[in-house]
């Protein structure tokens, strides 16, 4: 369509993504992936292991944390 590589286009919106997040415009879309996906997943992971509770507990307690901090903010 554009006559410009698949590849370039890509580059290029990997760059402005960085670019936006670099300059402070994505800060908070970033902080919420970061703050809920991640431990979300890790919590899914300890919650499917069977051989310790001790991995459900630290998660348990992030989201109780996170919970009294979302509450508060």
């Amino acid at each position: 369509m554009t006559g410009i590589p698949a590849a370039v286009q890509v580059f290029a919106f990997f760059f402005y993504m960085i670019y936006k997040a670099l300059t402070g415009q994505f800060a908070g879309l970033f902080a919420t992936i970061i703050a809920t996906v991640y431990p979300a997943c890790k919590s899914v992971v300890a919650l499917e292991t069977k051989d310790t509770d001790e991995d459900d507990k630290i998660w348990l307690t992030y989201w109780v944390l996170y919970g009294y901090v979302c509450v508060i903010d």
